[in-house]
């Protein structure tokens, strides 16, 4: 959502749109890293009270965005921000497995991977719409007031979906036996193999476009949005 503010973040804080892009690259490292520990936690400690440490660690870090004085304070910020997001996607799939089965859930996860798509596609036509009403801040503020929407929802609606706490979910030895359980499986290598590929390809098209659209060829951010 705020790749069309790249290059007015840029302006504001007197640094190259280079090191105002990385705001980008280091939220999806966070968001990448995130996703290692967020299964473990839940499987140990539930669902619900995890997913909602998510989403309050994320309206913090978005608020510190809104808030951010220079560029490192910004990307440090950026960084706890993809971290928390990690939350919603893990644990989305984690509720959707624990409560359904065969066809049911294939139809499930189906429908939630499709806003796992259409969301990047979106968002920044969002945030060019709320660039053409305010500043780049502006957009932090529509992310916090989101994330409390989502937290005022799970405190409302979400149940616990997880039967029992697993104890020994975050033994480290559970831990890489899961993972050399998974990398182990040659099946489980080759389709890793093509979602990393495409998934790739994806996040290079969203760390490039800003500086190829809106610096190279001067496209405003409204007309950014729409051909992103």
């Amino acid at each position: 959502i705020n790749l069309p503010a790249i290059p007015a973040t840029a302006s504001a804080f007197g640094t190259s749109t280079n090191r105002a892009q990385l705001s980008v690259a280091i939220f999806l490292i966070g968001f990448a890293a995130g996703q290692a520990f967020f299964g473990p936690l839940a499987d140990r400690y539930g669902r619900r009270p995890v997913l909602l440490a998510g989403i309050v660690g994320y309206l913090a870090a978005t608020v510190a965005c809104a808030l951010a004085p220079t560029i490192d304070s910004l990307l440090a910020a950026r960084l706890v921000q993809g971290l928390a997001a990690a939350s919603g996607p893990i644990l989305g799939r984690a509720i959707i497995r624990d409560r359904f089965e065969g066809p049911e859930m294939a139809r499930v996860m189906s429908l939630v991977l499709a806003a796992f798509i259409t969301a990047p596609l979106v968002a920044p036509s969002i945030g060019a719409l709320i660039l053409t009403l305010g500043s780049w801040r502006w957009i932090f503020w529509f992310l916090a007031l989101y994330g409390a929407v989502l937290l005022a929802l799970v405190l409302a609606y979400l149940e616990e979906s997880l039967p029992r706490p697993d104890p020994g979910a975050l033994a480290p030895q559970r831990l890489v036996g899961a993972y050399r359980s998974v990398l182990g499986d040659s099946a489980s290598r080759r389709f890793t193999a093509l979602v990393v590929l495409g998934l790739a390809m994806l996040l290079i098209y969203l760390v490039s476009a800003p500086p190829i659209f809106m610096v190279s060829y001067g496209l405003s951010p409204a007309a950014f949005g729409l051909v992103f």
